[in-house]
């Protein structure tokens, strides 16, 4: 079956850092970049169209979601969901590890040394950055950010479109709940009500967030 080539949706700082990780050096084949304010006719090298101009085509690419903000991530996943011609396809880097009875869904980004261990269920939309963990028998729901050297242990729930800062190390059969934004560095020992911004320093502290 033939691979259709690819698209990076979103043309800021992110869309770079995913070019440069997944593109760059690959024999996937990336033909545009695509973004809401197009200022400049190209990026890295690449042309850049705007979405509705990417709506409008009949030819079917692969794309992955450059986008970092949740609440812009998640308004993009149901407008995109609509077009067929729009396949979202795991990026998944060649030094990832993925042990055995593991699930996947669609459109995830997964960094070099990022690991999954078995038994563990990964949604749709998430991302997993540099040096993130998995623990056996957790489960990650939609559009959800896994920071730079987080663990996450086993037997954890994590709901939709929640915010894991970088460092952060969330303990054994810890559920937390949707639209969650947990800061860098934080220790996560007690379950999380959906909504709650979090950080540690050097107790828990929640706060409403704002919607």
């Amino acid at each position: 079956m033939k691979d259709h080539d690819w698209v990076i949706l979103g043309a800021g700082e992110f869309g770079k850092e995913i070019y440069n990780i997944f593109f760059k050096n690959s024999k996937k084949k990336l033909v545009f970049f695509v973004d809401d304010y197009v200022k400049k006719k190209k990026f890295l090298k690449k042309k850049i169209i705007q979405f509705d101009k990417l709506f409008q085509s009949k030819k079917t690419y692969n794309f992955v979601l450059a986008i970092l903000d949740k609440n812009v991530r998640k308004k993009k996943i149901s407008q995109i969901s609509k077009y067929k011609n729009l396949i979202p396809k795991n990026l998944i880097h060649d030094n990832t590890y993925l042990y055995n009875n593991f699930k996947f869904g669609k459109g995830n980004i997964l960094y070099p040394n990022s690991n999954i261990n078995y038994g563990s269920n990964l949604g749709n939309f998430n991302i997993l950055q540099f040096n993130s963990s998995v623990g056996h028998n957790s489960k990650i729901e939609d559009n959800c950010f896994i920071g730079s050297n987080s663990t996450i242990s086993s037997n954890c729930l994590l709901k939709k479109n929640i915010f894991l800062g970088a460092n952060s190390n969330i303990s054994r059969n810890i559920k937390i709940g949707s639209g969650a934004h947990i800061a860098p560095s934080t220790l996560i020992y007690k379950n999380i009500k959906r909504n709650m911004k979090v950080l540690s320093l050097p107790r828990l502290i929640f706060s409403k967030i704002k919607i």
